[in-house]
């Protein structure tokens, strides 16, 4: 079923099911090439393997695993993922995940994986940390990474006056121009507003763009972007599709509500 935070786009030679994305939730984005049924995940936030199986999903088909950044809506899903793999499908084959340099969340869970089933006969993960302008290519994917306007890590998020910082390259997450067949995708989950989005999403098929915040609350140098700021960036592409949506904020003031009270 579709929604603010669930949808599917189907070209003529890539499926994209943006199995769930929603801003300080979770972010799962699913990529098919048609011609030969192979998959990457962008993405393993939690909830990230009930929506797979939701699906009936083949996971002989996981070819790999792009992690844009390494904050827990993005991320946190990643050991139950490999848990399964590894104990219902006894998985043999590599697996090759992707990440920005620094993202300390994402190994530590890889970490506690390999050492929880070191007795098991287990397949092996390929961690690679790629650069900025690098291309890489996987079974019938090419995809560039990108620095976008946001944290890669916790670890590297600073705040000032209440609102967390673009931090300096190097130290920044990932959007991916991706290539299937003919076919090029833009995948931008995370990311405040970058005049180098509009080249990006330029003569692309299909733009992902986060739209945490909604247009009348942007803040100067904010790592988000407002709905209509992620509009004017999608207009350049053939399609776009909002996602990292808000959470719907009479529940998040409840929320912010609640806990003010309890803290009072």
């Amino acid at each position: 079923m579709e929604n603010d935070y669930t949808r599917i786009w189907e070209g003529t030679e890539t499926v994209v099911s943006i199995l769930h994305s929603q801003a300080a939730v979770a972010t799962q984005i699913l990529i098919t090439g048609k011609k030969h049924s192979a998959s990457i995940l962008v993405d393993a936030g939690d909830g990230c393997l009930r929506d797979l199986v939701d699906r009936e999903f083949i996971f002989d088909n996981l070819k790999g695993i792009l992690f844009t950044h390494a904050h827990y809506d993005h991320c946190s899903g990643l050991f139950g993922l490999l848990s399964f793999l590894t104990v219902v499908c006894k998985k043999k084959k590599d697996l090759p995940i992707y990440t920005p340099s620094v993202c300390v969340e994402i190994e530590r869970q890889l970490h506690l994986w390999r050492e929880l089933y070191e007795n098991r006969d287990l397949f092996k993960v390929n961690h690679y940390r790629i650069n900025p302008g690098e291309t890489k290519s996987l079974s019938n994917f090419i995809f560039t990474a990108h620095e976008a306007a946001h944290p890669a890590s916790e670890t590297t998020s600073s705040v000032s006056d209440g609102i967390v910082q673009v931090p300096p390259s190097g130290e920044r997450g990932f959007l991916y121009d991706m290539q299937v067949g003919h076919e090029k995708v833009l995948i931008c989950p995370d990311s405040g507003m970058d005049e180098k989005l509009f080249l990006h999403a330029e003569g692309a098929d299909l733009a992902l763009l986060e739209a945490t915040l909604p247009s009348e609350n942007k803040r100067v140098g904010h790592i988000h972007m407002t709905e209509s700021e992620a509009r004017s960036v999608g207009e350049r592409a053939s399609s776009h599709i909002l996602v990292h949506r808000g959470i719907k904020s009479g529940y998040f003031h409840k929320l912010t509500d609640e806990n003010n009270k309890n803290n009072d």
